[in-house]
């Protein structure tokens, strides 16, 4: 089809009544710039077109909003700040963590689960293993679950709301347990065996286990969120990642950490149990809320696609 001159091209002049109002001026102005370019190339537009196109390109509102990233380190910064708090201020009942401590321990031995003593005695004899086991316990906690969110937020966004309500749905839960149900770890339970790993072999940075008695609640270990967070951690891996090695990683992570807080006797095998429990209530909970809701962010993606940074 041959393209028409410019000087055969219609053109249309804005009404007095769109001149009136700037809106619907700028509207009019939008379809016949659309019009015109069409009829040049030979394409159709359909008047909504025009009026999308003039609604993208109207300016944005004077209200400021908070960047993204930012609101969710704020959310994600105020739970934390909250949970350790709390998590501190608890009173030390210890004479009735002293009593829940032997209370899983004999619950262990009924059901064959009493496997702590034997880990970590095998494992406190050999430096090669405990020393980085010790490190892993007090630095992998908080940093790696704080880069997979990081990931999260970057790649997957869709599914981002969903995790991250999870993974602090489940802190806050290990919160009220801390409080319901004090537990000594095998470490400080009196009369045991348990070698208290960092006390023995003190880290280069942290401090020893009976100067941190004094800052932190030390018998708020059930469940362990060591186990928890590590768990969540695996499972964002398992299902978002592409490659193999990936999730290889989201298998072997949260197995790593049972063994780790085993072996320097900070937790036992139940209270690993206990953190698999309050992972899958969160997951309930979360998506409970999200169909009551009706958020979008709460829509699972569709199969096959992966977290994964490039």
């Amino acid at each position: 089809m041959p393209i028409p001159a410019a000087s055969d091209a219609p053109t249309s002049e804005p009404s007095d009544t769109a001149l009136a109002d700037p809106a619907q001026a700028e509207t009019t102005l939008a379809e016949t710039a659309l019009a015109e370019t069409a009829l040049a190339e030979d394409v159709l537009v359909e008047p909504e077109t025009a009026v999308v196109v003039a609604e993208a390109s109207a300016p944005a509102s004077g209200r400021r909003t908070w960047p993204g990233w930012l609101r969710e380190l704020v959310i994600v910064a105020a739970v934390y700040f909250t949970y350790s708090i709390s998590r501190n201020l608890i009173p030390d009942q210890v004479e009735q963590a002293q009593r829940n401590a032997r209370s899983i321990l004999d619950a262990e031995k009924l059901l064959g689960l009493d496997i702590e003593l034997g880990i970590n005695h095998w494992g406190a004899d050999r430096l090669w293993l405990i020393i980085p086991a010790n490190y892993y316990y007090a630095t992998l906690h908080l940093s790696v679950t704080l880069i997979v969110m990081i990931w999260l937020y970057r790649r997957r966004k869709a599914v981002y709301a969903r995790c991250r309500s999870v993974l602090l749905t489940m802190t806050l839960m290990a919160l009220a347990s801390y409080w319901l149900y004090p537990l000594a770890p095998p470490r400080l339970m009196a009369g045991a065996a348990y070698i208290d790993t960092v006390k023995e072999h003190v880290l280069w940075g942290f401090t020893p286990s009976d100067d941190m008695v004094s800052l932190s609640n030390q018998y708020a270990a059930m469940p362990s969120m060591h186990v928890g967070w590590a768990l969540w951690v695996g499972v964002i891996l398992v299902a978002y990642g592409r490659h193999r090695l990936v999730r290889g990683l989201g298998v072997a992570y949260p197995l790593a950490t049972v063994f780790v807080v085993m072996v320097t006797a900070n937790h036992f095998i139940l209270d690993a149990i206990a953190a698999v429990v309050f992972f899958l209530v969160a997951i309930a909970a979360v998506d409970v809320v999200g169909r009551v809701t009706g958020r979008r962010s709460w829509v699972a993606e569709a199969p096959g696609t992966v977290l994964e940074s490039r």
